[in-house]
């Protein structure tokens, strides 16, 4: 699902409460450690992941990688088990998943 950069700053704001929910509802399921903005082109997205890999700085990569304020997307990432790997989930399908009530303010 695509916002514009500022609808995606409040959408976060609200959903801080995600970070340290579980990926799942199984026991020992990985958390929630971040709600990023992310691209939605694949060049500026792998920019953008390169620049947070080193950085875990969500703004500081969205400059780096030179995103459309107008056309974002916005991820939850939880670390790996087994390894060291971020992985991101798309928010949308996140809370479909767990059936948490979708809260985006869009104008």
């Amino acid at each position: 699902m695509n916002f514009t950069l500022e609808n995606a700053n409040r959408i976060i704001s609200h959903y801080q409460f995600l970070i340290g929910t579980p990926i799942g509802k199984r026991i020992g399921d990985p958390r929630i450690n971040h709600i990023l903005i992310t691209p939605i082109d694949g060049d500026q997205y792998k920019r953008f992941l390169k620049e947070f890999f080193q950085t875990r700085n969500n703004q500081k990569a969205l400059l780096v990688s030179g995103i459309n304020p107008e056309s974002v997307n916005i991820s939850v990432a939880h670390y790996s088990r087994r390894k060291n790997d971020l992985h991101f989930v798309d928010l949308n399908s996140f809370l479909t998943k767990m059936k948490i009530e979708k809260f985006y303010l869009i104008d």
